[in-house]
C-alpha cells in the first residue's frame, strides 16, 4: 500500500526531508518577495484565446500604428459649482495652467487635453495622455505621482480653489487603488486569519505548540507558491485575487490537512501504541484521506483551467498549484514534524496521559462527545425526517438559484478610493464609461488609401506618404459611416459619445493644424528636432509649433523623430517633388500619413515591403454610465448586434467587423459563460466521481457526495442572492457561482471523504455493522471537521474584511458555504443518507474489491473516549 510506504519512509528520513523544505525556502524568498508585482489588475487581460474581442484587439495592436490607448489614459477632475461664474473662472485657469505644465514640465505626457471650459455645467476634465514608451503598468505605477502633481500644480496656479473637489480616476487609476486596496487587506486578513487558526487549534489540541505547527507548516508552502507565481507571471497575466485566495484557501485546506494528521497521531496515542507506530498509523490512514481531499480540490481547480476566459483559467492554475504545495507540506513537512517531536507537538497538555482525564480537558471532551454521540443517533433513527425535510428547504433555494441573475461589472466590484469617487463624478455629469470606450473596427471592403514607404539607412519604412483612392470609393464609406454613428447614437440612452471617420477626408492635416508653414519649417531644420540638439529632453516639437492644436502633440514629436538629423538634401532623391513649404503635395502626403496612419485613425494591411492598403478604421462608442455597468453591458450588447448587422447588411462598402474593448470582453463572457460553466462543472463532476469511485470502490457514494456537495452550493448561492441584491442592493457577481462549486467540491469534499473513509474503515477494516460504523466515524471525526470547517470557514471569512465587493462576496458566500457543509451536511445529512443506503453505500466493480483494506488493532472506541 502506497500510504505504509510513505509512513515508512517518512519516520526514517524524517530528518533529510525538514532539510530539504528549508533549502527550498531559502531558495525562494526573493521570487516570493516580488510575486506581487506579477500580479494583473487589467480588466481587458480576460479574454477568451480566439473570441472577437481579442481577435479585434490582436488587429488594432498589428494594424493601427496608435500613438495613444484611450484606455490607460488618466482622467483628472476638477468640480465647481455651476452656478457660480467665478468658480468657472478659476476651475477654467487651474485646469490650463495644469495642462500646460503636464505637457511641458511632467516629462512623461504627450498631450492633456481640457474639456468642459466652453460653457459651465460644474466639471472640467483633463485627459492625460502618456508617452508611448509607457506601458499599462507603467501608467498605473505613477498614479500616486500624477496625483501629488496634479494637485501641486493646482496650488502653484494661484487660482482660488473654494469650492474645487478634485480627483485622479481612469482605467490606471482603478487598477492602482485596487493594488493597494489589495496590499491593505492583505495586511489586515493575514494576520486575523492566522490568529484564527492559533486560536482554534490551540483550543482544539489545547496545545501553544499544535496551534503553530500547522501555519508555520503552510506558510512553508505559501511561500514556494508564490515563487512559481513569480516565474509563471512572466508569461501569462494573473489576476490579482488569485493572490488572496490562495492564501485563505491554502491556510483553509492546508491547515485542515495537518489537523487531520495531528488529531490522528493523538488518537493513536491515546489508544496506547508507541511513538514511531502512532506516527506510521496516522500518516497511513490519515494521509490517505489527506491526498484523496487534496486530489478532489485539486481537480476541482484545475476544471477551471479548461475555461475559454484567461481569468478563470489563470485562477484555477493558480489555485490547483496552491493546493499541490499544501498537500506536499502536510504529508511531508507536517509528518516529518510529527515524527521528530512526537508528543511535544502538544505542549502542555500532551497528546495523552492523566491530563486528559480530569479537569478542562476531560469536561471538553465529554461535551464534543456527548453532541456527536446524540447527532448521530438522532440522524439515524430520523433519517427520513432529515432528508424530507432537506428537500423541502432545498426547493425554494433551487428557484431562487435558477431565477437569480449575476452581475457582470468586475471594474465596479474592484474599485475603490479615490478613483471610484471619480467614476461616480463622471457617471453622475453622464460621461462616466469614457475612461473605457468600446471600438467596432470595421474593414472595408475598397481600400481608402494606399501608403508608400520611405526607408532611411538602418531604418526600413522611417516615413510614409498616403495617396488617397478617388472620391467614388472615399464618398460611400464615408456616408455610410455617418449613417452607422447615427444608428448607433439612437440604440438606447446609455449612448454617450460616438466617433467614426473625420469627414473631412481627404486632407485632415489642412484642416487640423492651425499654422501649416510653422510645421513645415520646423521640420526643415534639423537643429529644431527633437533627439538632435544637445537638450533633448527639454525639446519639444510643439514648442516650436506654437499654432499646433495640443492633441496632436504626440504626433508631431514622432515625425519630428523620425526626420531626426535628416535634411531636406537627404530627403530629395529620395521623395521628388519634396519641397518643405506650405501647400507642398508631397508634404501633404506625408502629414496625412502622420495624422492618420501614425495617430492610429486608419489601419493599413500589408501589400509588400514598401506598401500597404489603408482598409481598417475604428468607430468608437462611450457610455453615459460606468463602462462596466450591468446598463453598459447591455448597451455594449446592442452596440455589437448594431454594428454587425449593418455592416453585413452592406457588403457592398463594409467586409467585416470586430467589436473590442474592455466591456466587449465582459459581453462576451456573459453570452459564453453559461457554456463554459457547465463544461467546468461537468468536468469537475466526473472528475470527481471517478477519484471517488476508485478510493471508494462504490457506485453510490460518490454521486451521494456530489449531490450534497451541490445542495450547499445551491443553497450558498440563493443565500448571497436573496443578501446581497433583494438586501444590499449590490448584484452578485458571475464570478460567485463558478468558485463556489469548484471551491466546494473540493475543499467541501475534505470533510466528506474524511467521514466516509472513516465508515468505511470501521465497516470493513473492524468488522462492524452499517449504523454502528457510522455512528463511530462521526465520534471520532465530527471534532476535527468541525473545527476544520470553523477553521477554513473563519480563513474565507476575513475576505469580507476588504474594502472591494468582489471579495466581500467571496467572502460571505465561501464562509455560509463551508459552515453548512461542514456543521450541517456532514454531522446531519450525510449520516441520514448514508443509514438510508446501507448496504449500497459500498456496492462497487468487483475488481476494486479485490484488495482488503489493512486490518486495523482492535481497540474499545468507547474507552478511547473515556481517556478524554
Amino acid at each position: 500500500m502506497i500510504f505504509e510506504k510513505l509512513a515508512n519512509g517518512i519516520t526514517k528520513h524524517a530528518k533529510i526531508v525538514l532539510i530539504l523544505w528549508v533549502v527550498l525556502l531559502c531558495a525562494s524568498v526573493y521570487p516570493m518577495m516580488h510575486a506581487s508585482e506579477k500580479l494583473s489588475y487589467d480588466m481587458s487581460s480576460m479574454g477568451g484565446k480566439t473570441t472577437e474581442s481579442v481577435d479585434g484587439a490582436v488587429i488594432m495592436g498589428n494594424n493601427f500604428a496608435s500613438m495613444v490607448d484611450a484606455d490607460n489614459a488618466q482622467m483628472l477632475l476638477i468640480t465647481y459649482n455651476k452656478d457660480d461664474a467665478t468658480q468657472f473662472s478659476n476651475a477654467t485657469t487651474a485646469a490650463n495652467f495644469v495642462s500646460d505644465k503636464l505637457i511641458n514640465d511632467y516629462g512623461k505626457v504627450s498631450a492633456a487635453m481640457v474639456s468642459g471650459t466652453d460653457s459651465a455645467n460644474g466639471l472640467i476634465s483633463i485627459a492625460v495622455l502618456y508617452k508611448p514608451s509607457f506601458d499599462a503598468d507603467s501608467i498605473s505605477d505613477d498614479t500616486g505621482n500624477l496625483r501629488k502633481y496634479f494637485r501641486d500644480q493646482l496650488n502653484a496656479s494661484g487660482a482660488d480653489q473654494t469650492g474645487f473637489k478634485t480627483y485622479v480616476t481612469g482605467s490606471p487609476a482603478i487598477s492602482y487603488d485596487a493594488g493597494q486596496a489589495m496590499s491593505k487587506d492583505l495586511s489586515l486578513v493575514e494576520p486575523i486569519s492566522i490568529f484564527l487558526i492559533l486560536l482554534l487549534v490551540g483550543l482544539f489540541f489545547r496545545s501553544f505548540v499544535s496551534a503553530m505547527a500547522p501555519p508555520i507548516t503552510i506558510g512553508v508552502a505559501y511561500a514556494l507558491v508564490m515563487c512559481s507565481l513569480f516565474f509563471l507571471g512572466q508569461v501569462l497575466d494573473i489576476f490579482y485575487i488569485v493572490q488572496m485566495l490562495l492564501l485563505t484557501s491554502m491556510l483553509g485546506a492546508g491547515c485542515d490537512y495537518c489537523i487531520f494528521i495531528l488529531s490522528r497521531y493523538r488518537e493513536e496515542r491515546r489508544r496506547g501504541r508507541e511513538h514511531i507506530d502512532a506516527c506510521k498509523q496516522a500518516i497511513m490512514w490519515a494521509g490517505e484521506s489527506v491526498f484523496t481531499s487534496g486530489l478532489a480540490v485539486m481537480i476541482g481547480f484545475g476544471a477551471m483551467m479548461i475555461c475559454d476566459f484567461q481569468v478563470i483559467s489563470v485562477m484555477g492554475l493558480g489555485l490547483a498549484i496552491g493546493i499541490v504545495f499544501a498537500l506536499l507540506a502536510a504529508l511531508t513537512l507536517m509528518s516529518s514534524l510529527v515524527v521528530l517531536l512526537g508528543d511535544k507537538l502538544f505542549w502542555p497538555s500532551g497528546a495523552s496521559g492523566p491530563k486528559h482525564q480530569k479537569g478542562y480537558l476531560k469536561t471538553m471532551g465529554y461535551v464534543a462527545h456527548r453532541y456527536f454521540d446524540i447527532s448521530t443517533h438522532f440522524s439515524i433513527k430520523h433519517a427520513k425526517a432529515v432528508i424530507i425535510a432537506t428537500i423541502l428547504f432545498s426547493v425554494p433555494m433551487v428557484y431562487v438559484y435558477a431565477t437569480s441573475h449575476s452581475s457582470y461589472d468586475m471594474v465596479g466590484s474592484i474599485m475603490t478610493g479615490e478613483s471610484q469617487e471619480g467614476m461616480q463624478v463622471m457617471t453622475d455629469y453622464g460621461d462616466g464609461g469614457s475612461a473605457m470606450p468600446n471600438y467596432a473596427i470595421i474593414e472595408t471592403t475598397n481600400p481608402m488609401a494606399t501608403v508608400t514607404y520611405i526607408s532611411m539607412p538602418d531604418a526600413p519604412r522611417a516615413l510614409g506618404m498616403l495617396q488617397w483612392s478617388d472620391t467614388s470609393t472615399l464618398d460611400p464609406i464615408k456616408n455610410e459611416d455617418l449613417a452607422l454613428r447615427n444608428v448607433v447614437s439612437n440604440i438606447d440612452g446609455n449612448i454617450g459619445s460616438v466617433s467614426g471617420l473625420t469627414q473631412t477626408l481627404p486632407g485632415l492635416g489642412d484642416n487640423v493644424l492651425l499654422n501649416w508653414t510653422t510645421i513645415c519649417t520646423a521640420f526643415s531644420i534639423p537643429a529644431a528636432l527633437p533627439l538632435y540638439t544637445e537638450n533633448t529632453e527639454d525639446t519639444d516639437a510643439l514648442s516650436l509649433i506654437k499654432g499646433a492644436a495640443p492633441q496632436y502633440a504626440v504626433l508631431i514629436d514622432a515625425l519630428a523623430s523620425k526626420l531626426t538629423g535628416t535634411t531636406q538634401a537627404a530627403l530629395q532623391p529620395m521623395i521628388p517633388g519634396l519641397e518643405w513649404k506650405a501647400g507642398n503635395a508631397v508634404v501633404a502626403q506625408i502629414m496625412d500619413w502622420a495624422m492618420y496612419i501614425m495617430a492610429g485613425q486608419l489601419g493599413t494591411k500589408t501589400v509588400d515591403e514598401t506598401h500597404d492598403n489603408v482598409v481598417y478604421y475604428q468607430l468608437s462608442m462611450s457610455t453615459k454610465e460606468p463602462a462596466m455597468a450591468d446598463n453598459s453591458i447591455v448597451t455594449v450588447g446592442k452596440f455589437h448586434d448594431t454594428v454587425h448587422d449593418y455592416v453585413n447588411a452592406h457588403s457592398d462598402v463594409f467586409k467585416a467587423t470586430w467589436i473590442t474593448g474592455t466591456a466587449a470582453v465582459m459581453v462576451e463572457i456573459s453570452n459564453e459563460m453559461g457554456n463554459q460553466f457547465l463544461k467546468i462543472e461537468l468536468t469537475a463532476i466526473i472528475l470527481i466521481i471517478l477519484l471517488l469511485l476508485f478510493v471508494m470502490k462504490s457506485y453510490l457514494t460518490p454521486i451521494r457526495s456530489v449531490v450534497t456537495i451541490f445542495m450547499s452550493v445551491i443553497w450558498t448561492v440563493a443565500i448571497t442572492q436573496l443578501l446581497f441584491t433583494d438586501v444590499l442592493h449590490a448584484g452578485v457577481l458571475w464570478l460567485l457561482p463558478i468558485l463556489l462549486l469548484v471551491i466546494c467540491l473540493g475543499l467541501g469534499m475534505d470533510y466528506d471523504i474524511l467521514l466516509t473513509t472513516r465508515i468505511r474503515e470501521y465497516r470493513f477494516a473492524k468488522g462492524m455493522d452499517n449504523d454502528e460504523a457510522i455512528h463511530q466515524a462521526v465520534l471520532h471525526s465530527g471534532s476535527v471537521i468541525t473545527i476544520c470547517g470553523v477553521i477554513m470557514a473563519g480563513t474565507f471569512g476575513t475576505l469580507m474584511l476588504s474594502s472591494t465587493v468582489l471579495l466581500q462576496q467571496m467572502g460571505f458566500a465561501l464562509c455560509f458555504a463551508i459552515l453548512v457543509d461542514a456543521l450541517i451536511v456532514r454531522t446531519y445529512i450525510v449520516p441520514a443518507a448514508m443509514h438510508l443506503m446501507g448496504e449500497w453505500n459500498w456496492k462497487g466493480p468487483k475488481f476494486l474489491h479485490a484488495k482488503q483494506l489493512p486490518q486495523a488493532d482492535e481497540f474499545d472506541e468507547n474507552e478511547v473516549y473515556e481517556k478524554l
